[in-house]
């Protein structure tokens, strides 16, 4: 997004010899070079934990500002004595999660229940029981996930349907959190396709009910394929304690 800046009298009168100077091609090429070395003096972790913390932000988007991966902005948030708002804080929230699976077999993935389902193996799981959508703009970290499977002699996942959608203006505006381009796309494509969204991050399941869009987390997943019996008390305890050291709130 285009960005203007007045600016005017002596700090104008230095850009233009710079340029004159030929240093840079154009004023406008020296602003993006002050901002630039500006933001890389900027302690930036520190700043995403600031805007999290503070309630400001999806944790993707933290993790985005930070420059960090998902899985390194969650050890950060937790090396600085803080705790991710992941997972179902409540039995309640699990239990509208399971019937919103009950009705819907199609789901789309986030950045989070992406981290969640393949960090603990429970993607293995799915698949007999859900068609699953990525959206386009997490390609990259899909491949980072699927790489760590062959690493440790898993077989790939090729059963994923990529999808993408175009992310209305208003959703951006509605929103009272900041979002990245993949929050965004996962709720278009959600809406758009009649998909219910499994996000762990609690604020986006929020501003999905507050849009009208369908949303579980995993933990809702967890306790339904409990419940249908695709895994036993055993196995379920086992991915629990495995959700509790990403880690994921289980009620």
């Amino acid at each position: 997004m285009p960005v203007s800046v007045d600016i005017s009298g002596w700090l104008e009168e230095v850009l233009r010899h710079l340029v004159e100077a030929g240093i840079y091609p154009s004023i406008a090429e020296a602003v993006r070079d002050a901002v630039r070395r500006f933001i890389e003096k900027l302690d930036l972790k520190d700043l995403a934990l600031k805007i999290y913390i503070n309630g400001k932000s999806s944790l993707n988007y933290a993790a985005y500002i930070a420059r960090e991966s998902f899985e390194n902005m969650i050890t950060y948030i937790l090396e600085k004595g803080y705790f991710p708002e992941l997972g179902s804080d409540n039995k309640k929230d699990v239990d509208n999660g399971i019937e919103i699976l009950k009705d819907n077999k199609d789901i789309i993935l986030d950045i989070s229940s992406l981290y969640t389902l393949y960090s603990t193996g429970l993607i293995d799981k799915l698949l007999s029981s859900f068609k699953i959508y990525i959206p386009s703009s997490l390609i990259y970290d899909l491949r980072r996930f699927e790489l760590r499977r062959l690493i440790y002699g898993s077989k790939p996942i090729k059963s994923f349907k990529i999808i993408s959608s175009k992310i209305p203006s208003q959703y951006r505006r509605k929103s009272e959190i900041l979002l990245t381009t993949s929050d965004l796309e996962s709720i278009a494509c959600a809406l758009n396709n009649g998909l219910v969204l499994v996000s762990d991050d609690m604020r986006i399941r929020r501003l999905c009910k507050a849009i009208g869009v369908k949303s579980c987390s995993s933990v809702s997943i967890l306790y339904l394929m409990l419940s249908n019996g695709d895994i036993d008390k055993e196995l379920f305890e086992e991915f629990k304690y495995r959700f509790l050291s990403i880690p994921l709130i289980v009620p």
